[in-house]
């Protein structure tokens, strides 16, 4: 049957007692009042969501990405928050190709989602760390500034010249084709990320302290 969200009465008084435990971070209670609520509507997606959230603070990836790919699947795709809390999972358990996809999904529908932007900065800053191999490791080290200048490469020993300290691999490149001239593409996947300026915009807006609500 088309799902409609609706869940028993019993059980809408388990979530909300478990969106109470949650907020004051007893998460093993929240867990335990989601358990309460499925067991008499397991059909609710956002039941399903909402305890992924809670496996999700009790550092249960596996079974937070569980509970968000079956309240995908319940609520037939439609239920946005879902695609963040498996995003989230996801990015946990390392599979940061995925968590991209579903972040970008969500922006794609919903581009004020300030918790995608943060997860695909989170991201792209992390593949920008990555492409950076120091070659002369123990004559140079990279440090933290401050907020605004952010990080730098020190030398920690003399340099002869011309000596190898850094090699960088490129986060992007730029392919033409016939229908689209000119596109910003991911240098790992060659995936079309879209204009420069739209890959900017949600870096220079993510807000790095934000949470998804409850529902």
């Amino acid at each position: 049957r088309k799902f409609d969200g609706r869940m028993e009465p019993e059980a809408e008084q388990e979530k909300l007692q478990g969106n109470a435990a949650f907020e004051a971070g007893d998460f093993e209670e929240a867990l335990r009042r989601y358990n309460a609520a499925i067991n008499l509507s397991s059909e609710s997606h956002i039941l399903y969501s909402n305890r992924s959230a809670a496996f999700f603070r009790l550092n249960q990836f596996d079974a937070a990405l569980q509970d968000a790919e079956t309240a995908i699947n319940l609520s037939e795709g439609t239920f946005l928050k879902a695609f963040l809390r498996r995003a989230d999972a996801n990015y946990a358990l390392e599979a940061f190709d995925a968590a991209f996809d579903d972040y970008r999904h969500v922006l794609q529908l919903e581009n004020t989602s300030a918790h995608a932007k943060q997860g695909l900065s989170s991201i792209l800053s992390r593949w920008f760390d990555d492409r950076i191999r120091l070659c002369g490791a123990s004559k140079v080290a990279v440090r933290f500034l401050d907020a605004n200048i952010g990080k730098g490469l020190f030398a920690t020993k003399d340099i002869e010249a011309g000596e190898v300290i850094l090699r960088e691999r490129p986060l992007s490149c730029v392919q033409w084709t016939r229908s689209r001239s000119h596109t910003v593409c991911c240098a790992r996947c060659l995936r079309f990320c879209g204009p420069l300026s739209y890959q900017a915009s949600f870096l220079l807006q993510a807000d790095m302290n934000l949470e998804l609500p409850m529902s």
